[in-house]
């Protein structure tokens, strides 16, 4: 079965490798935000399939919405 994520040189993948380069909690919205996506959770999960090991916890919910937070480890 073929993979269809993106590589490490997709721009979407190095913007969001870029924000969690400094080894920092960051939340799903900081890595949209910087990766230019709806999809954080996607991108993180394209991340890990091209062998970056990423580190998710939950925050916390506010407003009724869960909040989950990623780093590079």
């Amino acid at each position: 079965m073929k993979n269809h994520h993106a590589t490490l040189t997709s721009d979407r993948l190095q913007d969001a490798l870029a924000l969690l380069s400094d080894r920092q909690y960051h939340t799903s919205l900081e890595v949209a935000n910087a990766a230019r996506t709806t999809a954080p959770g996607s991108t993180i999960s394209e991340l890990r399939s091209n062998g970056v090991d990423v580190s998710c916890r939950y925050k916390g919910t506010i407003d009724g919405r869960k909040i989950f937070e990623y780093k590079l480890t």
